[in-house]
């Protein structure tokens, strides 16, 4: 390669990175264009309503429920439901760390930029996917405290 096919490449380099610098500082300029409503729908979108906690308290019925079906009909023993709840509790905390990387992946595209997977878009959207790693979170909370109880209890 000869000098000025580097110095072409270098160039061209640079100027790619300053439209990319561009890019994504006007992303940014757009995302806060209306703070005030922005972070108010954003707040708004990630908190948890009053029904959530019907679909948290639901959520735990239905497993626990299925949890019994399957130690009574399915392994002919109730001892075995506390297994079958521990494997519900981490099936739901995978849930809730799947979705945490969907949603840093969401965030990682608005910016195309990977480094700040972990900064807010203050967007509905990503309000949302939050709200439901919440349900997802206190589901798995509540599911580990009933499947160590059933450790205890069940013998």
């Amino acid at each position: 390669m000869n000098k000025n096919n580097k110095q072409d490449i270098k160039s061209l380099k640079k100027s790619i990175k300053e439209d990319h610098k561009n890019y994504v500082d006007g992303k940014i300029d757009e995302m806060f264009e209306n703070p005030v409503q922005k972070l108010y729908s954003f707040r708004s979108s990630k908190k948890l309503k009053f029904y959530d906690y019907f679909i948290v308290a639901g959520l735990v019925l239905v497993s626990i429920g299925i949890s019994f079906l399957i130690s009574i009909y399915g392994f002919k023993n109730i001892n075995k439901t506390e297994w079958v709840s521990a494997g519900f509790t981490i099936f739901t905390l995978l849930a809730a760390i799947v979705t945490g990387w969907v949603k840093n992946n969401y965030v990682a595209k608005f910016f195309n930029d990977k480094r700040r997977r972990y900064q807010t878009t203050l967007s509905t959207e990503e309000g949302f996917m939050r709200r439901i790693i919440k349900i997802l979170l206190l589901t798995f909370l509540t599911l580990l405290v009933i499947t160590i109880i059933f450790i205890f209890t069940l013998k």
